[in-house]
């Protein structure tokens, strides 16, 4: 069985949680009679290059590291006529000041590496004006296009298909987000340190790194002080706490368990959480974003100065420094203003505050401008599917092994965490879903737990 002259975008997953449900429109909303849209598990992709030629990869995970690293499937990429439409997942949330926003960007990615038919794709205008300027003459097309997941408007794709599929049942709570990974690693309390390490440990940024560590325990320890202290304010109220899919989730069990009327999830995605809250209290956190755009209340607790913070979400719904603040706040909610927000910081890093044009959009012309320059190429949907079988057999394997030592194991149980795998009846729920939202028919592929493939029909009704 093979599919012939198709074009294909490939479009992969680090976590699940995070990513699937704006992939999932994305390739939709992308999919044509000969445009197939790979979705899947981002290692197996990259070894899935070498079947398929004449396409487009969008997303960062052609490189296994931060810049500057190995370019093996990259120049494999090329080799097979592919054209990279580079985002990264964590673009525009940046930690620090300026200097650390320019530091960690050129670590993204450098524009010197790619080709002249590749994009990078920004989210606002500060990414997008560093990468222009850094570009050499040769350089990829760089475009500002936002945050996909922050198209949560009232009508838009993912709101609609939030409305259709959430599978949050409670409502009415507070909702506590958390973002301590650099403490609170899921493999353990060293592993972002060693990490940030690896590759430069020079006097200077090992001391700039035990900065962060610090600064970040310290805050973590004022963060868990204050749900204390609200939880136990409020006995009758029902709290949620969810940790970023980074961080140890047995830690918050193990600190906060005699607290009856608090429950720390890592179920759902954000966004499910985020919908049926009263409140959302964070620090630091993308999910202040998404909460904004869902016309949420927040409170930013930032119980110090900390330079290494993520500090542009300070500014997003009402600012607290302490537990007796957020408990005043709570006790008169409803004097509260919805969107209480300074934006003067966070609009140039991220472009949907004042984007007429949402990012799907953006990102959907971008990619069909790359296609009209490929050619269709035939592939075997056997052999797609033969190395899907014998990769996830692969990584079964390795689960199940007895002599591995712990610290690979700690790597498969977060693996694992950050990406468990498609349900197969929850995605054609899903794309069902989806179909609608679009008018479009759709024709899902389920491969394995790892790869989903989604192209539209000959006679869908887009087309008539």
């Amino acid at each position: 069985m093979s599919a012939k002259n198709q074009k294909v975008v490939f479009i992969p997953l680090e976590i699940v949680s995070r990513e699937l449900d704006y992939k999932t429109i994305l390739a939709a909303l992308i999919a044509q009679p000969d445009v197939y849209c790979f979705v899947g598990q981002h290692n197996l992709l990259n070894k899935l290059l070498k079947s398929v030629r004449g396409g487009v990869y969008f997303g960062k995970n052609i490189f296994p590291e931060r810049f500057p690293c190995s370019m093996t499937h990259y120049n494999l990429l090329k080799k097979q006529g592919h054209s990279l439409a580079f985002y990264h997942e964590e673009g525009g949330v940046l930690a620090g000041s300026e200097k650390d926003w320019k530091i960690e960007l050129s670590r993204q990615i450098d524009p010197a590496y790619l080709s002249n038919d590749d994009a990078i794709l920004c989210w606002g205008e500060y990414q997008y004006n560093f990468y222009n300027s850094v570009s050499p003459d040769h350089k990829p097309s760089i475009h500002n296009v936002g945050c996909p997941r922050f198209d949560l408007g009232k009508g838009s794709e993912i709101s609609e298909l939030l409305n259709q599929t959430s599978r949050v049942d409670e409502s009415g709570y507070i909702l506590f987000n958390t973002n301590f990974a650099a403490m609170n690693h899921h493999i353990d309390n060293l592993t972002w340190f060693n990490n940030t390490l690896k590759k430069d440990n020079s006097l200077q940024h090992t001391l700039n790194t035990i900065s962060i560590y610090g600064q970040t325990m310290q805050v973590l320890g004022n963060f868990l002080e204050m749900i204390a202290l609200v939880v136990a304010e409020f006995p009758n109220k029902k709290f949620f706490l969810r940790p970023h899919p980074s961080e140890n989730l047995s830690f918050y069990n193990g600190i906060l368990s005699s607290f009856k009327n608090l429950e720390i999830v890592r179920d759902y995605t954000a966004i499910e959480w985020i919908h049926r809250c009263d409140l959302l209290i964070q620090n630091g956190c993308t999910t202040s974003l998404e909460a904004y755009f869902m016309n949420k209340k927040i409170i930013s607790f930032y119980p110090f100065e900390n330079k290494s913070n993520v500090n542009i979400t300070r500014g997003i719904g009402i600012g607290t420094q302490k537990a007796s603040e957020v408990i005043e706040v709570i006790k008169n909610l409803n004097k509260y203003p919805i969107q209480n927000s300074d934006l003067k910081g966070i609009s140039k890093l991220i472009a949907n505050f004042e984007s007429t044009q949402s990012s799907f959009q953006k990102i959907c012309q971008i990619i069909n401008n790359m296609l009209d320059s490929k050619k269709g190429e035939s592939f075997s949907m056997l052999q797609i599917k033969a190395y899907a079988f014998i990769h996830t057999g692969f990584i079964r394997i390795k689960e199940l092994g007895k002599f591995i030592s712990p610290t690979k194991k700690k790597n498969i149980k977060y693996f694992n965490s950050n990406f468990p795998g498609f349900n197969h009846q929850q995605l054609e729920e899903k794309v069902a879903v989806i179909e609608n939202i679009l008018n479009k028919d759709l024709e899902l592929t389920y491969v394995n737990k790892d790869l989903f493939i989604i192209t539209e029909q000959t006679n869908s009704k887009s087309n008539k």
